[in-house]
């Protein structure tokens, strides 16, 4: 007999990857320059979901048109860029296969004001934002949640009140995965509180070393299980896609 949708394993593959923000002039490594090679290094990741940061509005319509089957979500610092409209530093992008059916999905601005648009209020140089879902697997039935996050480098302290932010935002009750660009080591303070709520490294629980420099995590909460994850160090046509390299991990819900 069958088993009822909500009681098959759900299997998937994520990616987090700062693609390094389109306005920044790079000389031979600025945005038009390495596009295809960024659209190329997306393709090979052959995830269900990847989220990326430091996403402009121009760079998810380039990488959506270049990617079969592809459809995408998220917010910027001062509005909807996926439609054309430029503030701070991106958007925190959830690309995802069609497959994957957002229930609903939201956009906040880690702030005293987290629902203003473009808000920063706790000493943040630029708008930090954290875009997340829940999602239902059609082919499973399963549900999950999917947070991006681009978090401050500095002040540390403006972190800090991010992952508590962050923490209470994220509705338990059902099984998370937490990606994007952490701006530190998960060594350090500010972060200890993820693990603490239980969400666990995808690199370190299949024994993969981390650059001392590694700012980019998948995390994942109870339930997953994870098969594999790696750093994804290619460089298409010979030209490196942007200054961070993506991670995956393959994992699977019980």
């Amino acid at each position: 007999m069958e088993k009822p949708a909500d009681q098959r394993p759900l299997e998937l593959r994520v990616a987090t990857f700062n693609i390094r923000n389109g306005l920044a002039w790079d000389g031979l490594d600025s945005w038009p320059f390495r596009r295809r090679a960024t659209a190329d290094a997306v393709a090979r990741l052959d995830c269900d979901v990847v989220g990326l940061q430091e996403a402009y509005g121009f760079q998810s319509r380039y990488l959506l048109r270049q990617l079969a089957r592809c459809a995408a979500i998220g917010e910027g610092g001062g509005g909807d860029l996926i439609r054309g409209r430029v503030f701070g530093g991106g958007t925190c992008t959830i690309l995802h296969r069609p497959r994957l059916l957002p229930l609903w999905e939201r956009t906040r601005w880690f702030s005293d004001t987290p629902d203003v648009r473009g808000s920063r209020s706790w000493g943040n140089a630029m708008p930090r934002i954290v875009t997340y879902a829940c999602f239902r697997d059609a082919r499973s039935g399963r549900r999950f949640g999917v947070a991006n996050v681009h978090l401050e480098g500095w002040p540390a302290a403006v972190r800090a009140k991010s992952v508590l932010a962050l923490l209470g935002w994220l509705d338990r009750a059902q099984p998370w995965i937490v990606l994007g660009d952490f701006n530190a080591g998960l060594d350090d303070p500010t972060l200890r509180p993820l693990s603490v709520a239980g969400f666990r490294d995808a690199l370190a629980e299949v024994g993969v070393a981390k650059s001392a420099t590694q700012l980019d995590h998948i995390l994942v909460g109870d339930g997953w299980e994870v098969g594999g994850a790696a750093v994804g160090r290619f460089a298409p046509y010979r030209r490196r896609p942007s200054d961070h390299f993506p991670v995956t991990a393959t994992l699977r819900l019980a």
